[in-house]
């Protein structure tokens, strides 16, 4: 009996996870947060992230959102940032804009592993 053929399907490109970027932060071997992403539909809109922590050095943040729009510049990290502004999170590496590795710089400076989700 012949065994069918499995469904080729990229998950990665459908169209609701091609537009989300998702990480998890891992504290002591444990995870402690996450970081998710929404990319607009068109690229050019407003980017929202949401961050929430529950152990290490943030564990008392409270869930928070933050956002960033324009052109020029990496919105993800600025909405990131954004969102720790709004949460009162004050820290003197600031990544606003300057890319996903000055992101997870900043949040393994003070302890977190950034693990890729999506």
């Amino acid at each position: 009996m012949r065994t069918p053929n499995p469904i080729r399907y990229d998950f990665f490109k459908h169209p609701a996870v091609a537009r989300v970027s998702a990480w998890l932060l891992v504290f002591d071997g444990k995870p402690a947060g996450k970081i998710i992403v929404a990319f607009p539909n068109d690229g050019a809109g407003i980017v929202r992230a949401s961050v929430s922590t529950f152990a290490g050095p943030l564990k008392d943040m409270e869930w928070t959102q933050g956002t960033a729009g324009g052109y020029g510049y990496h919105k993800a990290s600025a909405a990131v940032e954004d969102a720790l502004m709004r949460a009162g999170i004050e820290h003197e590496d600031h990544f606003d804009g300057r890319g996903e590795s000055e992101m997870r710089r900043y949040f393994e400076s003070i302890g977190y592993q950034v693990w890729d989700v999506l």
